[in-house]
């Protein structure tokens, strides 16, 4: 529905009408999680995406995406494509809490998820990260839960 390119910088919308206002104001709000992720400047790519990859990267962005809607008490909105993805993150953040994915996304501080490769080691941060970009939510998550500390 949209991407945004922080090199260009731009924020592209393609398809808007598809899914309606909702759908929009997801996309828009998802694309706005993008444009203001570290470095909050533009020109430059996003610090946490070498680490998370599109699978995580993703998914991070749509969990903030809808936590902010759930905050703001807006829970009736169509259910993105990342919703496999989605799964993925949220699984690591009931293992790992959500202030080191904030501070990968928001700050740069890609140390932060030290854990996570302490726990799964590289190439099951790997494994994890290609299932969540093939959107097989529920072999990533057998695998976080089998694979705890290598």
């Amino acid at each position: 529905m949209a991407y945004t390119d922080k090199i260009k910088p731009e924020m592209v919308f393609v398809e808007i009408n598809k899914g309606g206002a909702e759908t929009l104001a997801v996309s828009a709000l998802h694309e706005l999680v993008h444009w203001v992720s570290d470095p909050p400047l533009q020109g430059r790519r996003i610090t946490a995406w070498g680490f998370l990859n599109d699978g995580l990267g993703e998914g991070l962005t749509q969990v903030v995406t809808e936590d902010i809607f759930e905050d703001q008490g807006i829970t009736q909105y169509y259910k993105p494509v990342y919703s496999e993805r989605v799964a993925v993150v949220r699984k690591l953040i009931e293992r790992f809490d959500v202030g080191p994915f904030g501070d990968a996304l928001f700050a740069g501080n890609v140390k932060s998820l030290q854990p996570l490769l302490d726990a799964y080691g590289a190439e099951g941060m790997q494994q994890i990260k290609t299932l969540a970009t093939g959107n097989d939510s529920k072999k990533a998550i057998e695998y976080i839960d089998h694979h705890r500390g290598h």
